[in-house]
């Protein structure tokens, strides 16, 4: 069911709310949900984007938590055509942003997905900011080399299906900053239930994870994981700048 805009915007600052309630998200004010909308129009109009389970309701809150968090680089695994990323980086990326981000990259096997990535966001005014890369999301942290303060994972293996996420997770933990968030997508779809369940326990290893929550906001979800700001030994993350191609690769 289709939701008017002021009630999906109501339940969007709803959940938002919850998780900063609960210490998930910095105290700051609320996403502009105006503002919002007239990114969402942009985006809207310019994507093409053949099939998503991003729902209404899953942008709003995606973009307020990039909105309230205002993570410096954000990483997403398994973006297909972009149209997750796009309300991860609407806040800090593009013609418009609440602040300045320095670097949003989506990752994905599929180069023709990629390639739709690129010319989704090209559509919208192109950001250097914002890299698309054809790549197994698993070398990407090592390969860039850089701390992330925000990790999305939505990637689905044919063979191993949403158990993916806990080798995805081992990838980018090492690159993860200290109190960075990882997003994960799907974690109340039923038939990803099983897999999933071994992600939320490790999500909730405290030695590694700070607090986890699960948001039950549509169909899918999503889990939000904070990590923990001391992190164990050998931890690698690097905190220097990205000296690397700006470039959008195919």
């Amino acid at each position: 069911m289709k939701l008017p805009s002021p009630v999906a915007d109501a339940l969007a600052t709803k959940v938002l709310s919850r998780a900063i309630a609960q210490g998930f998200l910095p105290a700051a004010g609320l996403p502009d949900w105006e503002r919002y909308a007239s990114f969402r129009a942009r985006v809207r109009n310019a994507f093409d984007v053949p099939q998503t389970s991003v729902t209404p309701l899953m942008a709003r809150v995606l973009y307020g938590i990039a909105a309230l968090a205002q993570p410096r680089r954000i990483l997403g695994i398994g973006t297909y055509a972009g149209n997750t990323l796009v309300w991860l980086a609407g806040a800090g990326f593009g013609t418009d942003p609440l602040y300045h981000g320095e670097l949003a990259v989506g990752a994905d096997i599929d180069a023709e997905a990629t390639a739709l990535a690129a010319r989704n966001f090209g559509a919208i005014g192109g950001d250097l900011r914002v890299q698309l890369r054809c790549e197994d999301g698993h070398d990407t942290p090592r390969v860039l080399g850089l701390p992330w303060d925000l990790v999305f994972l939505d990637a689905d293996d044919p063979g191993v299906r949403k158990r993916i996420y806990l080798s995805l997770l081992d990838a980018i933990y090492p690159w993860l900053a200290p109190g960075g968030l990882v997003l994960a997508h799907d974690i109340c779809v039923p038939m990803f239930r099983d897999d999933l369940a071994l992600y939320q326990a490790a999500v909730r290893d405290r030695a590694r994870f700070a607090r986890s929550l699960s948001l039950e906001i549509d169909d899918c979800g999503i889990e939000v994981s904070v990590k923990v700001t001391t992190p164990p030994a050998g931890d690698t993350a690097r905190a220097d700048g990205y000296n690397g191609d700006w470039r959008t690769h195919g």
